[in-house]
């Protein structure tokens, strides 16, 4: 398998496994978990997955299940910032961050909440995925 051979030839720690459609160069695709357990017995390093938008709550627990190890939410979590932001500013003039900023705050709680309730139903024989912001 090439993943073994570039996880030795790089002396890696750790592999991202990504969901990419390859015919639109997008992430809008489930992760495939039958992949995800064959290079889970094919490597020795801890495998990682990126959460996407189109990623559903049962796409995350089939990978954790398969064998991720560490879930990268940065960028859901940016996006859902982004769009929460923009949809407390068009409905309000005021200036006060205070009063835009929780609603941001509390769509940030609800992302971070989702994420951690997939992955928490997982089999509990199974190491708890970390899950990573950034």
């Amino acid at each position: 398998m090439l993943a073994a051979d570039f996880v030795a030839r790089t002396n890696i720690d750790a592999l991202n496994v990504t969901a990419i459609n390859t015919a639109e160069r997008t992430f809008a695709v489930s992760p495939d978990a039958s992949l995800i357990s064959r290079l889970r017995e094919q490597v020795q390093v801890p495998l990682v997955l990126q959460v996407n938008s189109s990623m559903t709550d049962q796409d995350l627990q089939r990978s954790v299940r398969a064998g991720i190890v560490k879930v990268h939410v940065g960028t859901a979590l940016d996006m859902t910032f982004s769009n929460a932001l923009r949809r407390s500013l068009r409905r309000s003039k005021i200036v006060d961050p205070r009063s835009y900023l929780a609603e941001v705050r509390t769509a940030l709680t609800e992302t971070v909440s989702v994420v951690l309730e997939a992955v928490s139903c997982c089999d509990s024989s199974l190491p708890s995925p970390e899950v990573d912001d950034n």
